[in-house]
């Protein structure tokens, strides 16, 4: 696995520099939004607060069963019916979550595993992945088998799919941690351009294996969500954002 993911970086990396999501984080714009489907749960993940070193990204999980028309107006009404609404506080030196409030039990949680997982996620080294070794789709013709289309994860923004928007892949190797992840490739898409979209976090992340590729994929995303002191707590963060509501 380790000498397969080197050889399909050794075209690009003598030339690029390594992303980590948590230098992206730091141009993140409050009020965007991503939706996450994985198993029987949809998870929004909000850019509550952003201020220097640190950001606010609010989780709110909920059933995947009646379907969300507009997770928007969703979040705003309160999130009805969501099983879990926590704020983490990220260093956004350091990538590492610090604090977590459940809006929920109103009390801070204890750091659980999608702290420790989002925490390495963000401060691991993409390197850009060739388009030589990308998936794509169409035909395969005889002639030239690399002229089919790249492979493109669907953008959809409140609950609109965009047409036409193109991916970069980034790809790096989980770290010999213990976990059920090391040494396990993963691979992330990020929108390209300058459309009014967000861009910091990817709306495809794989987790490839010898047996098995896991995915977690968006199915929508969004821009301006605000939650109001009517909505949810008062943010327990405030002596890190003077200016906060």
């Amino acid at each position: 696995m380790r000498i397969a993911l080197l050889l399909l970086l050794i075209p690009t990396t003598l030339l690029a520099q390594p992303l980590k999501l948590v230098d992206l984080l730091q141009r993140a714009t409050p009020g965007d939004y991503w939706v996450t489907s994985e198993g029987q749960n949809q998870t929004l993940l909000l850019i509550r607060e952003q201020g220097g070193d640190f950001l606010v990204l609010d989780e709110i999980t909920r059933p995947n069963r009646n379907k969300i028309h507009n997770w928007k107006t969703w979040v705003e009404e309160g999130a009805s019916q969501n099983t879990s609404w926590i704020s983490h506080c990220i260093d956004l030196t350091s990538g590492t979550i610090t604090h977590s409030y459940s809006h929920t039990k109103g009390a801070w949680v204890k750091s659980g595993p999608l702290n420790t997982f989002l925490s390495t996620l963000f401060c691991l080294p993409f390197q850009p992945m060739n388009n030589l070794y990308r998936r794509r789709v169409g035909p395969i013709t005889a002639a030239d088998p690399m002229s089919r289309p790249l492979w493109q994860p669907r953008l959809t923004l409140e609950g609109q799919v965009m047409r036409g928007i193109e991916f970069d892949a980034w790809c790096t190797q989980w770290p010999s941690d213990q976990t059920e992840l090391a040494g396990k490739g993963i691979t992330i898409y990020l929108p390209k351009g300058n459309g009014n979209y967000p861009k910091t976090l990817p709306y495809w992340v794989e987790i490839n294996d010898t047996i098995y590729t896991a995915k977690l994929r968006v199915i929508d995303s969004g821009r301006d969500l605000s939650t109001s002191s009517q909505t949810v707590s008062t943010t327990p963060f405030r002596h890190l954002f003077p200016s906060s509501h």
